[in-house]
């Protein structure tokens, strides 16, 4: 794919990004970082940079594993729905 370079910003922080991804999806990507970071300053007294991005980073992570857990969780379901249902139908075959 064609790697496209996108300035953003995080934390105060100018960054060339590489991406083959859509430029506004990497720009939005960045502003969620930066609003995660944001939101940790206003929760703690934390100022080093690094520490910030650290619990940022704890803090999608924690949001993604819930989610993955959470969609496994319906798609297990579904497909013992579906299961139930073909169940009758195969034994007429």
């Amino acid at each position: 794919m064609n790697q496209q370079r996108v300035e953003v910003e995080i934390f105060g922080t100018t960054y060339t990004i590489k991406s083959d991804e859509n430029p506004e999806y990497t720009i939005e990507l960045a502003k969620f970082v930066d609003s995660k970071m944001c939101d940790i300053t206003k929760h703690t007294d934390t100022v080093s940079t690094g520490k910030i991005a650290i619990l940022a980073s704890i803090h999608i992570a924690d949001e993604l594993f819930k989610m993955k857990k959470t969609l496994d969780y319906k798609v297990e379901r579904l497909l013992r729905k579906i299961d139930t249902k073909l169940k009758p139908l195969e034994e007429k075959l």
